[in-house]
């Protein structure tokens, strides 16, 4: 007796969507958590800065819709840098070699494109340079942005060449 066993092409689409979901989460996640160290609360508001983006000042002082509107942009801004760097990680993965490596990379370069081009060129408040903060904001996108997308990345390049890359 023969069984037929049917193996399907994992979708890049649902990976990506995937991975985009876990990021931004976790991002968010780390994001409310790093300001309630700093305030002793939990809450929302950190979403309305994001919001200010686009808004300016509007967003700081206008009602709750600026938290969603705050929300949806993160998880905007999240998706971009998710199909960016899971489209490259075939190339970086040939050129780094190791998914620490990359998801040091892809935070850095997370941090210094949102640092130095997105935000100047937002509406956001501008704030000086400050190096603790950057290095912390560089540490938490390596672990939620550059981890997840090149773990996640990892795992679906190597189901569908059904080989082990670079660890």
């Amino acid at each position: 007796m023969s069984t037929l066993v049917y193996t399907k092409r994992p979708s890049i689409i649902a990976a990506i969507l995937l991975t985009w979901l876990m990021a931004g989460t976790f991002d968010g996640i780390a994001a409310m958590l790093w300001v309630a160290y700093y305030t002793h609360t939990v809450s929302l508001e950190l979403f309305r800065g994001v919001a200010s983006g686009i808004f300016g000042e509007a967003a700081i002082t206008g009602g709750s819709i600026m938290i969603v509107w705050g929300v949806l942009l993160h998880y905007f801004i999240a998706l971009c840098f998710t199909i960016a760097w899971f489209l490259s990680y075939p190339l970086f993965n040939s050129i780094l070699r190791y998914k620490i490596v990359i998801a040091i990379f892809y935070g850095a370069a997370t941090w210094a494109i949102m640092e130095f081009v997105v935000q100047p060129l937002s509406k956001v408040e501008k704030h000086p340079f400050h190096l603790a903060g950057a290095i912390t904001g560089c540490v938490i996108l390596i672990f939620t942005i550059g981890l997840t997308i090149a773990l996640m990345a990892h795992a679906y390049y190597y189901k569908i060449k059904g080989r082990l890359l670079y660890l």
